[in-house]
């Protein structure tokens, strides 16, 4: 029987799913972790540093650790630190930033390089080279190191820093210098007036930095950015020496008032001030002053003068010194040049030069020694000793506060109460007096001999005006 042509076939169906795609997925993370397992074991291969590695700034790719320490050794010293400083003078007490943070300008105030800090070719930088790289690429575990190497060579963990420890001679001696170009005294608000004006000096605040203060943050800070760039160190310990302001009114009080011209009294030798013809000026009793005057007309008691000016001078008593107290007045050397110490009017005036200091104020002080066994315990019976003199001492006190700037001083003391009256001077045989000092060019116990039958006139320039404001 012949099959039925007409009947139709029943279409095959196709099968779907299946474990392939499985099987391609797992075949892309073989090969991954494959090709990961061969960047690991190449990462652990290599004795050179990963790509976009630098330390301390300096770029050290692809070199040994003994190459990058040569690098260092010729890169790092050349590197630069930029040093910034509070600007107290913006705000009056360097604090006005938010959150109370320093306030620091845009320009740094001081540039060195890392040489000049000590940090010189003779530093261990094959240490530092070996010591950087271990800690990236000596360490690390075996499967971490793929992970890592890929980190440097897209550019995201590649910045390494070692600590560089300067030769301490040579970055103890560059503080000591910042410390003085960076300190400066408060500069108190002032002003002068002329023929036809009033000159106001504005109140600039001090700044003091100590050379020690600055060596623990330069320490602290500085890592050096390399690539041309500067390391930057902002002074955050810097003392604001707050500076005595003016305000218009006090400035008018000052000025204001009748100017009337002084006179001379030939009798007792003194200038008598009804009103000063110095607006500014206000007349202290017993207080010492350079008068620079014109003569106007003689009168009946001596001569009429205009007073042109007045330069007013530190004026102190003489003082005891006992046991208790020695240490307070201190005994550092002092240049004092010969003619610089004489006698007149009973006071003893002196010309000294002194380092100035960098925030506290020296001390200069004429003292009567009470601290020697033989010494009388009234100052009664020490007006005169044996040899027909009153010895006394200047001592000078630093306070250990210098700068390598040299200043001129200026001083005069009382010593109208060692005069003898009438009566003791004819029992007595006064000859003068005799000043102890430490001399910086001769040494302690250098003895300045004053005769009242040879006074000293006044030298020239006690004439000029010299600042006595770093002294008290």
């Amino acid at each position: 029987m012949e099959p039925n042509t007409n009947e139709a076939t029943a279409p095959k169906r196709l099968k779907t799913g299946g474990k392939k795609p499985i099987i391609i997925i797992g075949v892309i993370v073989a090969v991954l972790l494959a090709a990961y397992v061969g960047l690991c074991a190449y990462a652990n291969s290599l004795d050179i540093f990963y790509p976009n590695t630098t330390i301390n700034g300096v770029d050290v790719a692809g070199l040994t650790a003994e190459q990058a320490a040569e690098r260092l050794r010729q890169e790092i010293p050349e590197e630069t630190v930029e040093f910034y400083l509070p600007l107290a003078d913006e705000t009056g007490d360097g604090e006005s930033a938010p959150e109370g943070d320093m306030l620091y300008g845009a320009d740094p105030d001081a540039v060195c390089t890392y040489r000049e800090l000590g940090i010189t070719e003779e530093l261990d930088y094959e240490v530092s080279a070996q010591s950087a790289f271990d800690a990236v690429q000596g360490r690390s575990s075996f499967f971490v190191k793929g992970w890592e190497y890929l980190a440097c060579l897209v550019g995201a963990d590649g910045q390494l820093g070692v600590v560089l420890e300067p030769e301490e001679d040579i970055f103890q001696v560059k503080m000591e210098q910042l410390s003085e170009q960076f300190s400066r005294e408060a500069q108190d608000a002032s002003y002068e007036v002329t023929e036809d004006a009033v000159e106001i000096t504005k109140a600039l605040n001090g700044l003091s930095v100590s050379a020690a203060d600055l060596a623990r943050t330069a320490q602290e800070r500085w890592t050096g950015s390399g690539n041309g760039a500067a390391a930057s160190v902002f002074v955050n310990n810097a003392r604001i020496l707050p500076a005595k302001t003016l305000t218009a009114q006090e400035i008018y009080d000052d000025c204001s008032g009748v100017v009337k011209n002084a006179s001379y009294d030939k009798e007792t030798g003194a200038i008598v001030p009804e009103a000063s013809s110095i607006p500014w000026y206000k007349p202290v009793d017993g207080e010492r002053v350079v008068a620079f005057f014109n003569p106007l007309a003689d009168t009946d008691k001596g001569a009429q003068v205009k007073i042109e000016g007045i330069q007013e001078v530190l004026t102190k008593e003489v003082e005891d010194m006992t046991a208790e107290n020695e240490e307070e007045f201190g005994n550092d050397p002092i240049v004092i040049y010969q003619g610089d110490m004489w006698l007149g009017g009973k006071f003893l005036n002196i010309i000294f030069h002194q380092y100035l200091p960098r925030s506290e104020k020296h001390r200069i002080s004429l003292v009567q020694n009470k601290i020697e066994p033989e010494a009388p315990e009234t100052p009664e019976a020490l007006k005169v000793d044996e040899d027909g003199y009153i010895h006394l001492e200047l001592r000078y006190n630093t306070y250990d506060d210098v700068t390598g700037y040299r200043g001129w001083g200026r001083v005069s003391y009382n010593l109208e109460e060692f005069y003898p009256t009438a009566k003791d001077a004819a029992e007595t045989e006064f000859k003068g007096f005799k000043v102890i000092i430490n001399s910086e060019e001769n040494g302690e116990g250098r003895v300045i001999v004053l005769d009242l039958d040879h006074p000293v006139g006044v030298p020239e320039k006690a004439k000029n005006v010299h600042s006595t404001s770093f002294v008290k």
